[in-house]
């Protein structure tokens, strides 16, 4: 099994807004549908950047669970299919499925806690607001935890627009600049 790769790629639910991390969950990228304003509200387009900011870490944070399975060597060395040990043959293919999503789920679920006990312990939260000033973004630590769009400039915004703003918050929120900060 090959762990993907990044960038990792997150979107809404109304395919508007796509957001892309690096294994670290940086934002590496951010696109907006040329038709956003087909699709969402002016005021849901903060709440689609910080889905899709969420859905791209997600996928980074299982491939590195991933990746911490197969190097704990409980996963296949390489893409060779592994026979199951005996014991996993008594249970079944289904016992042994179950227990590779378990450790799986395991693994994830205590990556996602380190990260968040390190996030909070190193910082006070704080807000991000972009050049532009069409993002505001809440952040903890270096972590993003919510974004909120400002609705009367958004509706005059194009995707371009949006997506330049959109990175340059990223950036400054996950560098940590000061400056920035309010």
């Amino acid at each position: 099994m090959v762990a993907p790769a990044p960038p990792f790629e997150g979107a809404d639910a109304s395919g508007s807004v796509w957001v892309s991390v690096s294994a670290h969950a940086v934002v590496e990228n951010v696109e907006f549908s040329s038709r956003w304003s087909q699709r969402l509200a002016a005021g849901e387009v903060g709440g689609a950047l910080f889905e899709s900011y969420r859905d791209a870490c997600q996928k980074a944070y299982s491939a590195a669970a991933l990746q911490a399975l197969k190097d704990s060597g409980r996963g296949a060395a390489d893409d060779e299919p592994r026979r199951p040990d005996p014991a996993a043959v008594d249970n079944g293919e289904r016992g042994w499925l179950a227990g590779v999503r378990q450790t799986l789920e395991g693994i994830e679920t205590d990556m996602l806690r380190r990260a968040r006990a390190r996030e909070q312990s190193t910082s006070r939260e704080t807000t991000v607001s972009s050049p532009l000033g069409y993002f505001t973004v809440r952040v903890h630590g270096r972590a993003v935890t919510a974004v909120a769009g400002d609705t009367r400039l958004i509706q005059q915004a194009d995707s371009e627009q949006l997506r330049r703003d959109a990175i340059a918050v990223f950036r400054s929120a996950q560098r940590g600049d000061e400056e920035e900060r309010r």
